[in-house]
């Protein structure tokens, strides 16, 4: 059966999301939460995108790195309320794309602590290695 926009993904599936050089410490090996803070311009209000992983070659670009996640950890992740999920999203230039959703609009600023706690916790899961995810 083949998925469409909206279906959750398996949560055995890994996704990459592109980050920039400054939200990865090359120290530590670790990604920092601004790679999963939505933007406050409202471009992320639908969800964080993300790509199903079909060859890692994809995941750089001049001014890109990839980090990777197993979609069921996504999952397990959230504030009581808040329950994350990853659909399908798919793009005439990227049928593999998928967004993030779940987490709250940063508009909200009730929503602050929420929305900090769930990148911190998306940080600590994504990993620069793909057999690592």
């Amino acid at each position: 059966m083949e998925s469409k926009a909206g279906d959750s993904l398996n949560i055995l599936s890994i996704i990459a999301r592109k980050i920039r050089e400054g939200e990865y410490r090359r120290q530590t090996r670790k990604v920092k939460k601004s790679a999963f803070l939505p933007r406050l311009n409202g471009n992320d209000d639908d969800g964080l995108s993300v790509s199903e992983v079909d060859d890692r070659t994809q995941y750089t670009a001049e001014s890109f790195l990839g980090c990777f996640l197993q979609v069921g950890k996504v999952k397990s992740i959230g504030e009581p309320g808040e329950v994350l999920d990853v659909v399908y999203d798919p793009l005439p230039e990227n049928l593999h794309h998928a967004l993030i959703v779940g987490i709250p609009l940063r508009s909200d600023s009730s929503k602050s602590v929420a929305i900090d706690n769930i990148a911190r916790a998306l940080a600590e899961l994504a990993s620069m290695n793909l057999d690592d995810a």
